[in-house]
């Protein structure tokens, strides 16, 4: 349908059992016209091209109305916002409709907004209706305009929503208002409460509580999990959530799963402010190959072709990158006589060890 004049003027039909004034959990908008028996009739203004909307009862919000009337040649056409650009003194300028804002955000405050249009042939109004002031104004023919935006956000936590719109001088005309929505949380801060690991399969529940949890819109939550190595400053690992109730989080790690090396642990929590704290586990060694050995022989390194005369001129070495290694049993093996003998051996000042000479039967000190 092609209109003449803008704003229109739209009349609903809708059951009265659907209707909040004969049921609390009905729809709401618009002004009641009239009714009969079954049905009531709902005045709605609205400019061209923006929407409204019904609320349903017991529902956060509603929905928006939707309907199908252009504008004829002569009709003036409503506002229409095509973006944005807000300047906040820590951030610079951002377009997002939610700015999430950390520690390293705060103290700060807005500055400034900048709002692009649809040129118009009348001066088009840009307004802060939270605050409740002409931002700045756009002359006929142009698209843009900048003005004063200012709110100042201390650290702590809270949440504020800032509503605009772009309307024409008399406020006959508007566009759809836009929201940008601040939330902040320096304050609100995960604490690791305690874990239960369990050596047998290297296993451990770590239990996080998280102040707040679910603020906002589920805005404020618990992110991440992680076990962190203080010696590299690396993440290790990043637990899995097992359960959730309330503010109490518990994540589940599989140490098994963490490569081979020497480490400090340490849990890190970290909810969706970047805001974070740490508890200390464990040092841990995982170590998976075994030492490596090495001959020498007249103090030079013992070859395959080496042809050697005397066990008392060898030496051999352990070493272990991760792990401090010793010998327990030396054996010689092989051989022409296929020798299968058990050596001693003794542990030099160097950390090597030399083999000795198998004794088949104790000295005898025979007295007469």
């Amino acid at each position: 349908m092609t209109v003449n004049t803008n704003p229109v003027t739209l009349v609903y039909k809708i059951p009265k059992h659907n209707y909040r004034a004969y049921n609390k959990a009905g729809l709401s908008f618009g002004s009641l016209l009239t009714e009969d028996n079954s049905y009531v009739y709902i005045k709605q203004s609205t400019p061209v091209g923006t929407s409204f909307t019904i609320h349903n009862g017991y529902q956060y919000g509603g929905g928006n109305a939707s309907y199908n009337v252009k504008l004829s040649s002569i009709a003036p056409k409503s506002p229409s916002i095509k973006s944005y650009s807000a300047n906040f003194s820590t951030i610079g300028d951002f377009s997002a409709g939610t700015m999430k804002f950390t520690n390293i955000d705060l103290p700060g405050e807005y500055q400034s907004i900048t709002v692009f249009v649809d040129p118009r042939d009348y001066v088009q109004s840009f307004y802060n209706l939270t605050q409740g002031y002409e931002v700045c104004t756009i002359e006929p023919g142009e698209s843009s305009c900048t003005g004063p935006f200012s709110y100042a956000i201390n650290k702590g936590n809270g949440y504020i929503a800032h509503y605009f719109i772009v309307r024409n001088q008399d406020k006959t005309l508007t566009s759809n208002q836009f929201e940008i929505r601040s939330i902040w949380n320096t304050d609100l801060i995960p604490k690791i409460t305690g874990y239960d690991y369990k050596e047998e399969n290297k296993s451990v529940l770590v239990y996080v509580t998280q102040p707040g949890n679910g603020n906002w819109r589920d805005v404020l939550m618990l992110s991440k999990l992680e076990i962190l190595d203080t010696i590299s400053n690396t993440v290790l690992l990043t637990g899995t959530k097992a359960a959730m109730s309330g503010e109490d989080y518990t994540y589940a790690f599989d140490l098994s799963a963490i490569p081979e090396g020497k480490y400090d642990l340490t849990f890190r929590a970290t909810d969706t402010f970047n805001n974070s704290s740490q508890l200390p586990f464990r040092s841990l060694i995982i170590d998976n190959s075994p030492p490596s050995i090495s001959f020498s022989y007249e103090g030079k390194p013992l070859l395959s072709e080496s042809t050697v005369y005397g066990l008392e001129n060898i030496s051999v070495a352990v070493s272990d990158a991760l792990s401090k290694s010793k010998i327990s049993q030396m054996v010689l093996q092989g051989g022409p006589a296929s020798d299968d003998v058990e050596l001693g051996f003794t542990h030099n000042t160097d950390g090597s060890y030399t083999p000795l000479y198998p004794r088949l039967f104790p000295s005898l000190d025979e007295k007469n």
